[in-house]
């Protein structure tokens, strides 16, 4: 659930060890508690060390620790600062474009699509500070970044017209209308029309008609309220994941959230699992493949991103933090511990392989589709009773069958890679067609 450069999400991560322990001596194919509270300090990060003594996550036979610390530390950490930084360079860009016209360049749509795929990295292997609920707002993190598809644009319009007619915007905006998805629409949607009913906000009428010059500089700044807002938090966020800092990847092994190893890789796999809202929404709805919620055989009008068109750089993103948590980093690394590798201590390498066959094929298909053109128009042509016969194999309709494609990883996810570990199933997502 990108770019035409990817951004680089790995980083090397080299620590300065104390006294070598029995690390190396643990069975790995029993969970393994994890060592209780910090008892030795990291010359690096002396006021949240990580707990007793250990090799570096890459370094060496593969154990529990090492792909929760890998996974921490070379995977998501990465993601989240790329994604703090990609965001306030976008922030800044756009505060210079707000200062004279508001109009938006050619390099802040492409750093707007940057940002794009650097947020669904981070929101595709949703683990720990992003979940946590913030005391005054009562919202996890990933709400207040990201609220599509609950996105209320009517709040975000009446905010554009406060700002332009009494020069300040006097509505706490709710959640859903200071998020990305709100940026991009008051940034990309057209200004010739709102999205609030004009007979219960007549006001707005006024707005309508003014100068398109005008209402394109009073969108670009409310524009700019929302991003600076957005990118302070998630600076908080990549503090969280620093190993200098919050140093969550600490919090996977030490024994203060999770009692059992095993249970913090539970936590990584449920964050996978996220790939379902691909299939189910990003592809389900737009094709008319998921029936329950689009019952009308196709609603190509609900395409994720539609006013900048990167829905499919969304979901190209999500595919590649697929890839990336559940190899623990490129499948060509031999020592990025992921899940691949602790299905191969379970003996069951095999399902490791065919999901890196599934994700390589959904890959280059997804590459041909995005090659034909944005997903909403693609979907608008979908011939719906075709749709519904595609498969992997019946490529009829090949949106359709890039569904299946990705129904073909998330099943064996559920079936095989859960079952072989002996973890729990995630939470059912809201909207899961199978």
């Amino acid at each position: 659930m990108s770019i035409k450069q990817s951004i680089v999400l790995l980083v090397s991560v080299a620590f300065t060890l104390t006294a070598c322990s029995d690390f190396f001596n643990k069975n790995n194919n029993q969970p393994s508690a994890p060592a209780q509270g910090p008892t030795g300090l990291n010359e690096n990060n002396d006021l949240n060390p990580f707990p007793g003594s250990f090799e570096e996550p890459t370094v060496g036979t593969f154990s529990e620790e090492k792909l929760l610390l890998n996974t921490g530390l070379n995977v998501i950490s990465p993601a989240s600062e790329v994604f703090a930084q990609e965001l306030q360079i976008f922030t800044l860009r756009l505060k210079q474009a707000c200062r004279t016209t508001g109009a938006i360049t050619p390099a802040l749509i492409q750093q707007w699509e940057t940002v794009v795929t650097s947020y669904h990295k981070v929101d595709a292997l949703a683990l720990g500070p992003i979940n946590e609920i913030d005391p005054q707002t009562k919202l996890d993190t990933r709400s207040r970044l990201y609220s599509w598809p609950v996105t209320n644009l009517c709040r975000a319009d009446k905010a554009v017209y406060d700002l332009s007619f009494k020069g300040q915007i006097h509505e706490v905006l709710p959640y859903n209308s200071k998020g990305l998805d709100a940026v991009e629409y008051l940034l990309f949607a057209g200004t010739d029309s709102v999205k609030c009913n004009l007979k219960a906000h007549p006001m707005l009428k006024d707005w309508l008609v003014l100068p398109e010059a005008t209402k394109i500089k009073n969108r670009c700044d409310v524009a700019v309220i929302l991003a600076t807002d957005l990118a302070a938090l998630a600076d908080t966020l990549k503090n969280k994941w620093d190993r200098e800092k919050g140093n969550y990847s600490k919090t996977l092994v030490d024994g203060s959230k999770y009692t059992t190893h095993k249970a913090a890789i539970n936590e990584i796999t449920n964050a996978l699992y996220a790939l379902e809202t691909v299939k189910d929404i990003r592809l389900g709805i737009p094709t008319g493949k998921n029936k329950k919620e689009c019952t009308t055989g196709k609603c190509p009008e609900r395409s994720e991103h539609l006013y900048s068109n990167n829905s499919f750089t969304a979901i190209e993103a999500r595919l590649e933090a697929f890839k990336l948590g559940f190899f623990g980093g490129s499948p060509a690394s031999v020592n990025s511990y992921g899940i691949d590798d602790y299905l191969k201590q379970a003996n069951h390498p095999e399902i490791a392989e065919k999901i890196g066959r599934y994700i390589s094929r959904a890959e280059t298909n997804l590459a041909a589709a995005k090659a034909r053109g944005d997903l909403a128009t693609q979907a608008a042509n979908i011939v719906p009773e075709q749709c519904q016969s595609s498969t992997v194999d019946n490529r009829t309709e090949e949106l359709c069958s890039l569904y299946e494609d990705i129904r073909a990883i998330t099943t064996t996810m559920k079936t095989e890679v859960l079952v072989a570990l002996s973890l729990k199933a995630p939470p059912i997502y809201q909207g899961d067609n199978d």
